[in-house]
């Protein structure tokens, strides 16, 4: 589902809002990561208009998002959570959440979703 800017304002308003009703439980230690992406994190990526979860069907290799990645940044193997991918096919860019040098070279890639 495509989201206009009002909708996706909204929706990610609504997330901050849930969390900070719930603030304690989501930060006690018992509160796990999974839990943190299934209610928070993807539904955040979905409110940019990211197909977190495949509602397309693409090919693995047409996929927008690939959690749990296996990427090569600067010659070493990562597994970021989530990695953005923008274009067709394989050799397309990459942007993973996570690396560093993801937001300094995201506005001079042409066409990429700043999120």
């Amino acid at each position: 589902m495509s989201h206009t800017f009002d909708q996706s304002k909204d929706a990610i308003a609504r997330l901050v809002e849930h969390f900070a009703v719930n603030r304690n439980a989501y930060l006690a230690p018992h509160y796990k990561e999974a839990h943190a992406r299934q209610e928070f994190i993807d539904p955040f990526f979905e409110a940019l208009n990211w197909d977190v979860h495949n509602h397309q069907h693409a090919a693995p290799d047409y996929r927008e998002v690939v959690v749990e990645d296996s990427l090569e940044i600067e010659g070493q193997a990562k597994a970021p959570d989530y990695a953005f991918r923008v274009g067709r096919g394989r050799g397309r860019t990459r942007a993973a959440a996570g690396d560093d040098r993801f937001h300094g070279q995201a506005d001079r890639w042409a066409g990429v979703r700043v999120v």
